[in-house]
């Protein structure tokens, strides 16, 4: 008797364990896919955040410039060092470097036209997989970048990125230079 007592509580012990696993194993994966997504956002946001100030800084260094020799400079690469202008003058260097871009971004593609304006440009995509454009011209401020969630994409590709192979680079030409927040027409 006193042995199938102790078999007995061994097996309700036993089974209560398993259930007790089993729930610290659910609340586990329930804060996985909270948290998880939402480290993502972040990353994503950070990436962003880095593109944005950097163009912004790279559009005052060519105003700088400008101000000072009265024509935008030909490279990006002119403003790490000084220049002279109609007058003798010398100043700079108005960069100590020219930012590198943020991951999943161009490099920033600067365009000096004849007429004095100029624009500079970064492409890439953000971490909802959307194409995201990043761009100051002259005599204009870099517009804010609006911050969207999207956990659902963020599991859907993570499950399905492998069947889907590895995506292609994204062609410059395959994204219209459009500042964010106003539209092509």
């Amino acid at each position: 008797m006193k042995i199938e007592i102790e078999v007995t509580a061994l097996r309700k012990s036993g089974l209560l364990r398993v259930f007790v696993c089993a729930f610290a194993g659910l609340v586990l994966l329930i804060l996985l896919v909270i948290v998880v997504p939402l480290y993502a956002t972040v990353g994503g946001r950070a990436t962003l955040a880095k593109a944005q100030p950097d163009v912004q800084t790279l559009a005052s260094a060519v105003d700088r410039y400008r101000a000072h020799t009265g024509a935008p400079p030909a490279t990006l690469a002119e403003l790490t060092s000084p220049a002279t202008n109609a007058r003798g003058q010398t100043a700079g260097p108005y960069l100590a470097s020219i930012p590198r871009a943020s991951p999943g971004f161009s490099d920033y593609r600067y365009e000096r036209r004849a007429d004095g304006h100029w624009t500079i440009t970064t492409t890439g995509r953000d971490y909802c997989d959307r194409p995201q454009t990043i761009e100051a011209t002259s005599g204009s401020s870099v517009p804010p970048t609006e911050f969207v969630n999207c956990p659902g994409q963020f599991w859907w590709r993570l499950l399905f990125s492998a069947q889907l192979g590895p995506r292609k680079p994204v062609s410059p030409d395959a994204v219209v230079l459009v500042p964010f927040g106003r539209s092509r027409m």
